[in-house]
């Protein structure tokens, strides 16, 4: 019966630590200039709950942060990113829970919308640095200049350590991490 009582209190705190996990932050960008673009070290919060709130396979993003602008335009409301992940939730009868990363899923979104917000050209840069983009001639780091081949490393690099970092944060909640694509 002590043994019992003994698991019942070890299966609660494992429930509870998923359950009251924090948020974390996710690397987006990493720092660059020139004279048309600017762009920091740009971190955003990941919402831990995003994770186990719902068991199905879905994607989730970490809030929206602006990391930079450009310079030669007329001022908009500048560049903003956010990561976005790729997962499959499962909670077992224990009330465990494990998450798939797809770890060839995880990616960087960064936009630059016009002044109203409107209109905002997309672009997503994946942790093996493939690049699409929506509406290429306003923000398409896809091009192949030295500039955006150096923006679509720094995203490619926050990609891998965004996932890394959901990872950690995840097992340090009791939570099992697979990485399966």
């Amino acid at each position: 019966m002590k043994l019992v009582a003994i698991f019942a209190f070890y299966l609660a705190a494992c429930i509870a630590s998923a359950a009251e996990a924090n948020d974390f932050d996710t690397p987006l960008s990493k720092q660059f200039s020139n004279n048309d673009i600017e762009i920091a070290n740009g971190y955003a919060v990941m919402e831990f709950q995003r994770f186990v709130k719902k068991t199905r396979p879905r994607t989730v993003y970490s809030r929206d942060s602006r990391i930079g602008r450009k310079l030669l335009v007329r001022p908009g409301n500048g560049i903003y990113a956010h990561a976005t992940f790729i997962i499959r939730t499962t909670k077992d009868r224990l009330g465990h829970y494990t998450v798939n990363l797809n770890a060839d899923r995880v990616h960087i979104t960064s936009w630059y919308p016009d002044e109203d917000q409107n209109a905002s050209a997309q672009c997503r840069v994946y942790e093996d640095d493939r690049c699409d983009c929506t509406r290429r001639k306003k923000w398409n780091i896809c091009r192949n200049t030295q500039a955006f081949r150096t923006i679509r490393h720094g995203f490619v690099v926050a990609a891998q350590e965004s996932r890394i970092a959901a990872k950690d944060a995840l097992q340090q909640a009791g939570v099992t991490v697979t990485e399966n694509p």
